[in-house]
């Protein structure tokens, strides 16, 4: 996605899967000429701003940077990365749930 410099330019994501639901990472492919930040929106709340690192040009997606949000159970989820604060085109995004197993302790000899 590229323009993500432009004021008001935006990419929306719909139909994200959250799997079970609860905490995941939101990381972000990018190539950036300069440094940069793109706001994070998921389900409509302002998760704050992603900071971005030159990577050495528009077509270097070498960069790599995340949050971690909140996620709905199944595909409920939209992500918003708002544009307007820097130089960043987005190859893509990686949705990576935590794991939320209960790990049981080894039983003791």
């Amino acid at each position: 996605m590229q323009n993500l410099h432009l004021e008001g330019a935006y990419l929306e994501l719909r139909n994200i899967d959250g799997g079970a639901g609860g905490r995941a990472t939101i990381g972000i492919h990018y190539a950036a000429e300069k440094s940069g930040k793109l706001r994070l929106i998921v389900n409509g709340a302002d998760y704050s701003f992603v900071n971005t690192s030159a990577t050495g040009g528009w077509s270097n997606f070498t960069g790599y940077s995340g949050l971690t949000v909140p996620l709905g159970p199944g595909k409920t989820n939209v992500v918003r990365l708002l544009g307007g604060h820097g130089s960043v085109n987005v190859d893509c995004l990686k949705v990576t749930p935590f794991d939320t197993t209960e790990k049981q302790p080894a039983p003791m000899p």
